[in-house]
């Protein structure tokens, strides 16, 4: 009959891959520690971004603070953005009233916040429309771009601690029902 011959170094092999292959299955089976409800909830909400709205409202440099932190969600989100310039038409004025400046800021700014979406290569939508009542039209253009986040840039000379948002955003606030996110960017050094 053949005797089987166990070698001290085979002995060892042996108890190193048994140890391996334990350690792998282990980890491998192993449960994922106890979530909350809450946490799972919130984890999930980020995953459902697909459209970030950056409106372009207020001072160059602040939005396009805004549109670069929009991008860096897109790009994780792998969603698009939609930059938004809506001109208010003072009720005085017809709609289609000659509104030299402000064309000419909202076509920079449109095409500043292109520019930095093109430089993470993300998908952006520009629109520049005219209105009566800036929140409508915000609230009109979320439905048909279906938004599921907003960035709002605020400048330090729109927010106090009496008041912190400008009038349109605190109106804003209650008539959208998505997710927003403001930032309020410090004074640019000079």
């Amino acid at each position: 009959m053949n005797e089987i011959v166990l070698h001290p170094l085979g002995i060892v092999l042996a108890v190193i891959f048994f140890t391996i292959l334990m350690a792998v299955l282990t980890r491998m089976l192993k449960l994922p520690g106890k979530v909350t409800r809450e946490a799972a909830r919130a984890v999930h909400a980020l995953d459902v971004v697909h459209s970030i709205l950056v409106p372009l409202q207020e001072e160059v440099g602040g939005d396009l603070r805004s549109v670069e932190q929009a991008c860096r969600i897109a790009e994780q989100q792998k969603a698009r953005v939609v930059g938004a310039y809506i001109l208010e038409v003072p009720m005085l004025l017809p709609l289609e009233a000659q509104m030299s400046e402000e064309e000419a800021k909202a076509d920079l700014l449109l095409q500043r916040a292109q520019e930095i979406a093109e430089l993470h290569q993300l998908p952006f939508h520009p629109v520049k429309r005219r209105t009566r009542n800036i929140v409508h039209e915000y609230v009109d253009l979320m439905k048909k771009e279906q938004i599921h986040l907003v960035i709002i840039g605020i400048p330090p000379s729109q927010s106090t601690l009496a008041e912190p948002f400008p009038r349109w955003v605190r109106v804003f606030f209650q008539k959208v029902d998505c997710e927003i996110m403001v930032i309020r960017y410090p004074v640019p050094e000079t």
